[in-house]
């Protein structure tokens, strides 16, 4: 199909027939709506800024409180660790301490048992001589009873 051109006859459509709105508003309406525009707008900025400082006043106060807690929370902290580093220092001091202590009474031990062994051996040295004395003396009743046996069968 061929196109359809507009030729430089005059088109279709309506050209310049009259303005499309009559301005009947005057400067001073105008600049009334103006005025009533700005100002719903500055109440608008206006809440929006107090309302924007009233949470920047929550958040700063907020803040503060959060940032005194945490520094509570850092001594609280703090003090913990202290306490339970010196509690573990007297630990340490204490089983220091019982170490030695296990240290001199196994020392003791070792020393009472040397007296105990050096006594015992004396004991028994003892003992074996009255040992040794008592068996001499057995034999020597032995050798007189036997003599008196040995009489006794002669005289018979």
């Amino acid at each position: 199909m061929p196109k359809k051109g507009k030729g430089k006859k005059g088109g279709k459509g309506k050209k310049g027939k009259g303005k499309k709105g009559k301005k009947n508003d005057s400067p001073v309406k105008m600049a009334a709506k103006n005025t009533l525009i700005w100002q719903t707008r500055l109440n608008m900025v206006d809440n929006s800024r107090k309302q924007i400082r009233e949470r920047y006043d929550n958040l700063n106060s907020e803040h503060e409180v959060l940032s005194e807690q945490m520094r509570q929370t850092e001594k609280d902290t703090l003090d913990v660790i202290s306490f339970l580093k010196k509690q573990d220092l007297e630990k340490d001091a204490e089983i220091e301490r019982l170490q030695q202590e296990y240290k001199d009474l196994h020392v003791e031990q070792a020393k009472e048992k040397d007296e105990l062994m050096v006594d015992f051996k004396q004991q028994r040295r003892f003992l074996d001589e009255k040992l040794a004395r008592k068996e001499s003396e057995l034999d020597i009743v032995r050798h007189e009873l036997n003599q008196i046996k040995d009489f006794r069968k002669r005289k018979a």
